[in-house]
């Protein structure tokens, strides 16, 4: 049965002042019995209201915790007792209750006498005013709060600090595992930029490519992360194609140390932080309240060894973790002293392939044939100007270590200046031009190698280009299509050449 507007008015005048005596709450339950209501509806409707009732209320109001029941100042905004807040904002209902029956009239004599017992106890029992500011007489030392409930109140107050020792035992202990974990994509950013800088520094083109790897593995990382927060996202879902550009915003957040989620460290540190916060008030209200109590003196001080305990397994473990951060952070400088530069290289190859480092150091001056540089299909064409270098390649198989004994080399002529002569060459697109060594006497050298084949660099900056033109120079190079592991005959062609002719 639905509880009546009348009962529903008497409740609300017994409210008032947030008090419900045992009268009044018999009182109420006749009336509704006389209306038809049973016992549990009518006892569970009033229950409900006085909750709703202390929901609401204005801090000058109480002269008791809402919540435990203890005694407080006027002016203090939290209970010394349990913790909880007096301060609310909810707005509460003083309009007038226009009820005039037997029972209201009951009622309002019961309001009248709890009001006149809030209004005795304004004073203690030695006459002293109550303090604003503290539970206990200035003048007799009497703990109001042992006036209420006290043995429950302290029984509460041990639970709550057993809770708060199990809290901090039971509290995750970060690892460096788990730090890593987190940092995961960051640590891949910082190898991928340590790795690019080192290819650079030390000519090593094979860091570039785990530069390439730790930067994938970042940014698949991020993207497998956004998945797993965003479960509901579908391939139909018009943001999904936008995924990759959200893992590369979601990459510069993580080098800039910008993440949503808290780290492990910093959840392990609120669990400690609220522990030494909930020791400095439960040791307030201790001293306090409870100052005779030895069980909760006990507990208070197993607290604080706990506390103590924890503060040291967290220094220990920082430290255990910051080696191993430090030893990781610390590869690349490892890898960038250890690595032999450039130059270390190339003496590492003179000391153990020396011929290989004489043959990529030889360099010698030839000069172009007099009166008949160019052969006479192109003389019309074009001229040469100035001498050329004779040099050899080192071609080795691509191995750590040069074994000198399986290098192979060409010969190389370089720079040959050629230069139009004005006149433009029909078909100029099928020259290929080469060259023949000579000795002093114009004798051919080196009839196995030769001629030597030109090389372009640039499909446009030719000299097929220039031949076409009829215009410009170009700087040509040389090579032997032949290479050979022979230094010896090598030596003996470059020791005998002395002209070049273009052909």
């Amino acid at each position: 049965m639905a509880i009546s507007q009348k009962i529903k008015k008497h409740v609300t005048l017994a409210l008032q002042d947030r008090v419900l005596t045992d009268k009044e709450r018999q009182v109420i339950v006749a009336m509704a019995m006389q209306e038809g209501a049973t016992f549990q509806e009518i006892d569970h409707y009033i229950n409900e209201a006085e909750s709703e009732r202390f929901k609401s209320y204005h801090k000058e109001q109480l002269t008791n915790c809402p919540t435990c029941g203890a005694p407080v100042p006027l002016i203090a905004d939290v209970c010394p007792a349990c913790g909880c807040t007096l301060r609310r904002e909810e707005h509460l209902n003083s309009e007038p209750i226009h009820v005039y029956t037997k029972e209201s009239d009951i009622i309002r004599a019961e309001n009248e006498r709890t009001a006149l017992q809030q209004q005795n106890r304004t004073r203690c029992e030695c006459g002293a005013p109550l303090p604003l500011v503290s539970n206990i007489c200035s003048y007799c030392g009497r703990v109001f709060h042992k006036e209420q409930d006290s043995e429950q109140n302290i029984h509460n107050l041990i639970d709550n600090i057993n809770k708060s020792i199990d809290t901090l035992k039971n509290s995750p202990c970060p690892s460096f595992g788990t730090i890593l974990k987190y940092r995961l994509g960051i640590v891949l950013f910082y190898f991928a930029a340590a790795f690019i800088i080192l290819s650079f520094v030390l000519s090593q083109g094979s860091y570039c490519y785990v530069s390439v790897v730790c930067l994938l593995f970042a940014l698949l990382l991020i993207m497998y992360t956004n998945t797993e927060k965003d479960t509901t996202t579908k391939n139909d879902d018009p943001k999904f194609e936008y995924k990759f550009q959200k893992a590369i915003y979601d990459a510069m957040g993580a080098v800039l140390l910008v993440n949503e989620k808290k780290s492990p460290l910093q959840e392990a540190d609120e669990v400690f932080y609220e522990a030494l916060y909930s020791y400095e008030k439960y040791q307030r209200q201790i001293e306090t309240l409870y100052g005779e109590s030895q069980e909760a003196r006990q507990v208070l001080a197993g607290f604080a060894a706990e506390i103590d305990s924890y503060k040291k397994q967290r220094s220990k473990h920082r430290n255990l973790m910051a080696v191993p951060m430090i030893i990781l952070m610390t590869i690349p400088v490892f890898i960038y002293f250890f690595t032999p530069t450039a130059a270390q290289r190339y003496q590492a190859t003179i000391t153990t392939a020396p011929t290989v480092s004489e043959m990529i150091g030889f360099s010698k001056k030839i000069s172009p044939m007099p009166n008949h540089f160019v052969n006479d299909d192109y003389a019309d064409f074009m001229n040469v100007k100035g001498d050329a270098s004779l040099m050899f390649d080192v071609l080795y198989p691509k191995t750590d270590e040069i074994d000198q004994n399986r290098a192979k080399y060409q010969i190389r002529i370089e720079p040959v200046t050629l230069v139009s002569t004005g006149k433009k060459l029909e078909n100029a697109d099928t020259c290929v031009l080469g060259i023949l060594l000579w000795d002093k006497e114009q004798n051919i050298v080196g009839e196995d190698f030769m001629p030597l084949i030109i090389r372009s660099v640039h499909k446009e900056d030719n000299v097929q280009t220039m031949l076409g033109k009829g215009s410009g120079s170009f700087d040509a190079m040389f090579i032997s299509p032949k290479a050979t592991t022979s230094v010896k005959r090598l030596k003996e062609i470059a020791d005998s050449a002395y002209y070049f002719t273009v052909f």
